[in-house]
């Protein structure tokens, strides 16, 4: 549990709730754009102390990612039997329009 393969299965299945989180101005205009954000995952699986390391386009998606990633779930790190915390995670949330795919 905890590994990177459980890391990237858990975006692809929770992408969806960052695609419908798009700031409607952006939708709207027809932005697209990507946010890396990192975070700790606590021993409960809970999103902690979520920053944006980058974005493009800068600023548009940032708040969005920010409350979509805290909503997120994980698998924790397990070390000797126990669940401890896994700084340092980054996720790069992609932000695409429905017309686009």
């Amino acid at each position: 549990y905890g590994d990177h393969r459980d890391l990237h299965k858990e975006y692809r299945r929770q992408r969806q709730m960052c695609i419908r989180d798009s700031p409607r101005r952006a939708t709207q205009r027809g932005i697209e754009g990507w946010v890396l954000v990192e975070f700790t995952i606590t021993p409960s699986g809970a999103v902690t102390n979520p920053i944006v390391v980058d974005a493009e386009p800068p600023g548009i998606f940032n708040r969005s990612a920010l409350r979509t990633i805290v909503k997120w779930k994980y698998k924790p790190r397990i070390l000797d039997g126990k669940a401890v915390p896994r700084p340092g995670v980054q996720h790069l949330i992609t932000y695409e329009l429905e017309d686009a795919r």
